[in-house]
């Protein structure tokens, strides 16, 4: 399992306005110019949301890779992240308390497959 804190400094040496807010001022400076993208339309969907009374920062998201971020493939070497699921998991790691992303591939795979910082990879 890949730790949040192992994620965030990884993020420090590679993308630094990757890195979720609490990882230091140069990251939270970054993520204020960055950061609207990422959130533009969030408040909307999680306001419709059947979970909508709860505070984003008490939600934890856990969820599978192949068949849920990425399409069910015959050989899984071929197995890539759906654009739109990185993009969504990219501004529910800023809202949320904690993403998590379970498969029952190797750690390392996951790593290569999902290019994000600051998800827990199972």
């Amino acid at each position: 399992m890949t730790s949040r804190a192992g994620s965030a400094a990884r993020s420090r040496t590679s993308a630094t306005w990757w890195a979720p807010p609490g990882y230091g001022p140069a990251c939270r400076r970054n993520l204020k110019v960055v950061r609207p993208a990422f959130t533009a339309g969030m408040q909307e969907a999680w306001e419709s949301s059947a979970i909508s009374p709860l505070a984003p920062g008490r939600v934890m998201l856990v969820t599978d890779f192949d068949g849920t971020l990425a399409e069910i493939v015959s050989d899984p070497v071929e197995a890539v992240i759906l654009p739109g699921s990185l993009h969504a998991l990219e501004r529910m790691v800023y809202r949320l308390r904690r993403v998590a992303i379970l498969s029952s591939r190797p750690t390392s795979d996951l790593e290569s497959l999902v290019p994000l910082v600051g998800a827990d990879l199972i």
